[in-house]
């Protein structure tokens, strides 16, 4: 089954949190996509979409924009970091070690600016889960009856 626009963009560039890297992630998928030997149609399919994805970033970013450079590396580690701690926080109620350990090898300013990210991130979704969670009508919800025993 090949790989949609939507499914693209939304979970495999959700990882890739600046233009820069999105852009990067596209260009290095394509490479590695274009170097295989015997394509399926499948992996036809996501060079199309590569190709058009990478047009797209092109037509519509400036050409500096679209290098990664060291500040721009941070930046997107940052953010990754921050996303994935805001996730876990609300998720789990705290930041796993493996990401706390890669927040702890930062610069302190960039410590502090994942850390001060993370707080943000995680405090707006909260706060969009909990109106999301009100906006339920008790007819949409299923009886506990209903739901499978576990």
């Amino acid at each position: 089954m090949s790989t949609t626009k939507f499914e693209y963009t939304t979970f495999e560039l959700s990882e890739y949190t600046t233009v820069a890297s999105k852009y990067r992630k596209i260009c290095e998928d394509l490479n590695t996509l274009e170097h295989v030997f015997f394509k399926s149609k499948d992996q036809k399919a996501k060079i199309s979409l590569l190709t058009e994805l990478k047009a797209e970033y092109e037509s519509s970013n400036p050409a500096d924009e679209l290098v990664m450079t060291e500040q721009k590396e941070k930046e997107y580690w940052v953010k990754r970091l921050a996303k994935h701690g805001a996730v876990q926080l609300l998720a789990q109620g705290k930041v796993s070690a493996e990401v706390m350990f890669k927040i702890a090898s930062m610069s302190s300013n960039d410590y502090e600016e994942c850390v001060k990210e993370i707080t943000k991130l995680s405090s707006y979704m909260n706060d969009v889960t909990q109106k999301a969670e009100k906006e339920v009508m008790p007819a949409d919800i299923v009886p506990n009856e209903l739901m499978p025993k576990q």
